[in-house]
């Protein structure tokens, strides 16, 4: 297998095993346990619950998670014609607020017509009436970024009532989101809004967990990192290595750096629970004083096999990923490809549900 290529990352996954609605509880998703290096009398690959986790992390470990809330990110409306009438269909999905007021975004456009600087969108409700307000395409951004545009907006989209949860395509097949998605599309540790998508891993868990992992002396501390289309913005180019990862924003408290530091003179892991939360260690890890950066920072980090060396993360906790996206190579990149991709096939062959609402996965 030539791991340099796109093209064998890719998976055969039955229709019925993408999840499109979560469990419940929360807690009693599926949770695949694999060992980079199991021990003589250790099988690399177990079967447990999610409800399990507390007693699978050795004790004194260190999770790190992403605090980042879902906004009612994605907006549809016509744009408007030099006559001021409506003219054909465009949606929107916010990505990142430029501004303190939240009035400036950067954003990515479906639309009816050609995508230009300029010309003005109306927004409109649920039922499709359109609202008294107006985004304004400034201008397109570098090709580094392309696709992406900026608009401005009258007013604050997110507190408009205007916009919808972005659950992806295959949960909601172009429908509006159901009641509990509200609730079961944010962690129940999210904090600051932000974010054009869910960091899926830590959606499994409760208030159970946290009584748990405290009984075990497990530690929790959060980072933040607004989840935008660096995170899933697919893999298009045939060499993995030419692909480019859109910039997303993180910031990282003094009090988590810390621990951080703590937890690596005492030899106690570090446990990320999910992609972002990997990235933003990583990007925040300084080689020469061997801690990490406090702050707000950004990172255009891509992880895959050969690519780099993890400084920082030590486990791993994330769900089922898609074909050839730049997340299956993240996870490729810390267990290893061909474990990954047996690991991927045994999910398969024993059911496990996949993507945002699925089941999950702990390297350790």
């Amino acid at each position: 297998m030539d791991w340099s290529k796109t093209e064998s990352y890719g998976y055969e996954l039955p229709e019925y095993l993408i999840a499109k609605s979560p469990a419940d509880p929360r807690d009693s998703s599926r949770l695949m346990v694999l060992r980079r290096n199991p021990s003589a009398q250790e099988s690399w690959i177990e079967h447990h619950h999610f409800y399990d986790l507390p007693k699978l992390l050795p004790a004194g470990a260190l999770l790190v998670a992403n605090r980042s809330k879902v906004i009612p990110a994605r907006f549809r409306g016509v744009r408007v014609q030099d006559s001021g009438e409506p003219g054909g269909r465009i949606e929107v999905l916010l990505l990142r607020a430029l501004d303190a007021s939240e009035l400036l975004w950067e954003v990515v456009m479906a639309s009816s017509g050609k995508q230009r600087a300029g010309f003005k969108v109306r927004l409109q409700d649920a039922e499709g009436v359109l609202a008294p307000i107006l985004g304004h395409v400034d201008s397109i951004l570098s090709t580094s970024e392309q696709g992406v545009l900026v608009m401005r907006f009258d007013r604050n989209p997110i507190d408009s009532g205007l916009g919808e949860l972005p659950l992806p395509s295959y949960i909601s097949e172009g429908n509006a989101p159901k009641a509990h998605d509200l609730d079961r599309y944010q962690t129940v540790y999210a904090k600051e809004r932000g974010s054009a998508a869910a960091p899926t891993a830590g959606l499994h868990f409760t208030d159970r967990t946290f009584t748990d992992l405290k009984a075990r002396g497990i530690d929790f501390e959060t980072l933040l990192l607004h989840v935008g289309l660096g995170t899933f913005r697919p893999v298009q180019t045939a060499d993995i290595a030419k692909h480019s990862m859109h910039e997303e924003h993180f910031e990282v408290s003094e009090a988590l750096s810390l621990k951080i530091a703590s937890a690596k003179r005492e030899k106690r892991p570090i446990c990320a629970v999910g992609t972002t939360s990997v990235r933003a260690l990583e990007s925040s890890y300084l080689k020469d004083s061997q801690t990490i950066r406090v702050g707000q920072q950004s990172t255009k980090a891509y992880f895959y096999p050969g690519s780099d060396v993890f400084h920082v993360v030590d486990v791993m906790l994330t769900n089922f990923h898609l074909p050839k996206s730049s997340l299956i190579m993240l996870v490729s990149a810390f267990l290893g490809p061909d474990k990954t991709k047996q690991a991927y096939e045994i999910a398969v062959r024993e059911k496990y549900r996949f993507y945002s609402y699925g089941d999950a996965m702990l390297i350790l």
